[in-house]
């Protein structure tokens, strides 16, 4: 099997098993009581803003001390473009942006 091959099927593993548990981690988090399920939501939003923050950071060179609303817009673009095979959200008319 060639390497895209490979990258293709290990990407759609990841994705399936991230799908799937994420699926069973908020079906269980359903059955918690209320203060149990706002702790758990609690925690993983913060580890997920942290990796997301990290990897805004790392690859597409947001800077958030120093960033204006132009860099950290252009950090969303590099992103949203390589999660979604080049297409974005974002749609700029001169100053203007859309979504």
């Amino acid at each position: 099997m060639d390497q895209k091959k490979s990258r293709v099927k290990t990407e759609g593993f990841a994705q399936a098993w991230f799908n799937d548990t994420l699926t069973r981690a908020y079906q269980c988090i359903g059955e918690l009581d209320e203060k149990g399920a706002e702790i758990v939501l609690s925690r993983g939003s913060e580890a997920c803003s942290k990796y997301w923050l990290s990897l805004l950071q790392k690859k597409y060179g947001w800077d958030p001390e120093g960033s204006n609303f132009e860099v950290s817009l252009k950090a969303r673009e590099a992103f949203e473009k390589h999660i979604s095979n080049g297409k974005t959200s974002i749609i700029r008319k001169g100053n203007v942006i859309e979504e």
